[in-house]
Formats: structure tokens, C-alpha cells, sequence
């Protein structure tokens, strides 16, 4: 996090603290990212973010055309009055836009790190089986098991590496600094500005 904190037009991050994944075993790393992460559906929600932007952008856009072909006609304050507020209004349309369109990037960009990190975790191996003679298991059992654990234990360093060094740094990416739909500002009310 920044020392001066989130600045005014994002929100705070989502996740201050990185996970660790020391005390995850391989099976609990599979299941979480194979079943609750879901690369296609963040996609998609990536998608409506985009089209939700596109809509507002050319809503205000229409608005501001019109309105200043409305205004093309008016004189005086009232006309600068009157486009003024076309302008704040058509800002914080647009910054609403510029909003869904970061959200959309970020989403993208989560929606391709988890199918990576998917594609990156192996999975889990099969339980250790010894042999079926239990005389040639007693004699090779101790190298085969040491061999297994080894190997467990080298894919398992390998996924919690995935987990620490692909997955951890997409936070800061995605969840640090996520634009903030700004209020209005309080004196956009009813019946406020000049009358003519």
C-alpha cells in the first residue's frame, strides 16, 4: 500500500496482505484454484464491465451533442451557465466510463493470469502405492517411498512457487487500485445554479 494511502479516485486496496501458502497442501492449492477460480466467468464479467462503459460513453456523448445543439440558440449566462453544467455533468459521465473501462482491463487481465495459473498447477500426485508382494516392498519400499516424497515434495514446492510468484503479484495488478465511481459533487442538486 502507498504510504499516503489509496489515492482520492480509487478505493483501498481490496487485499492488503499477500497470502502465503506454506501451510496449503498440494490437494487444497488444486482444489482451490480448479473449482472456485474461474477464469471464463471473470472474463465474462470482464466483457459486461466493457459494454457497460461503451453504453454510458455514447449516452454521454449523445447528451452533450444534443445539448449543445440545444444550446446553439441561447445567449448570455444562461447559456454559459447551461453548458457549464453540460460539461460537469458530461466529466462525470465520462469519468463513470473511464471507470467501467479500468475495471474491464483489470478483470481481463485477472481472467488471463487464473487460466495461467491453472495451466501452471500440476496435478496432485496419486497417493503412494506400495508393491504388491509385500517381501519386494519391504526390500525396495524405503527408495521407492523416499523417491515418491521427493517428488511430492518438489511438485509441491513447485505449486506453492506458482501460488507466491504468478498468483500473489496479480493483486497488486488488480485489486490495489480499483477506480472509485465518484459522487457528485453536493451542490449538483435540484434547483441549484442560476434560473432564467
Amino acid at each position: 500500500m502507498r504510504p499516503d494511502g489509496p489515492a482520492e479516485n480509487t478505493d483501498a486496496p481490496y487485499v492488503p496482505d499477500r497470502e502465503i501458502f506454506g501451510g496449503y497442501s498440494h490437494r487444497e492449492i488444486w482444489e482451490l484454484v480448479h473449482e472456485r477460480l474461474d477464469p471464463g466467468a471473470i472474463g465474462q464479467v470482464a466483457e459486461t464491465w466493457q459494454r457497460r462503459g461503451e453504453l454510458i460513453d455514447e449516452a454521454f456523448h449523445a447528451f452533450a451533442a444534443a445539448t449543445d445543439a440545444g444550446l446553439a440558440r441561447w445567449s448570455g449566462r444562461t447559456r454559459q451557465a447551461a453548458l457549464e453544467a453540460t460539461r460537469q455533468l458530461l466529466s462525470h459521465g465520462l469519468a463513470a466510463a473511464d471507470a467501467c473501462a479500468a475495471l474491464h482491463r483489470l478483470l481481463a487481465a485477472d481472467s488471463e493470469a487464473a487460466q495461467t495459473i491453472r495451466d501452471a498447477i500440476a496435478a496432485p500426485p496419486p497417493p503412494y502405492l506400495p508393491l504388491a508382494d509385500p517381501a519386494a516392498e519391504a526390500v525396495h519400499g524405503a527408495r521407492r517411498r523416499a523417491e515418491y516424497d521427493l517428488r511430492a515434495a518438489t511438485t509441491l514446492a513447485d505449486v506453492r512457487d506458482v501460488m507466491t510468484y504468478r498468483y500473489n503479484p496479480t493483486l497488486p495488478a488488480s485489486g490495489d487500485s480499483v477506480p472509485r465511481f465518484a459522487p457528485l459533487p453536493p451542490d449538483s442538486g435540484p434547483g441549484e445554479g442560476p434560473q432564467r
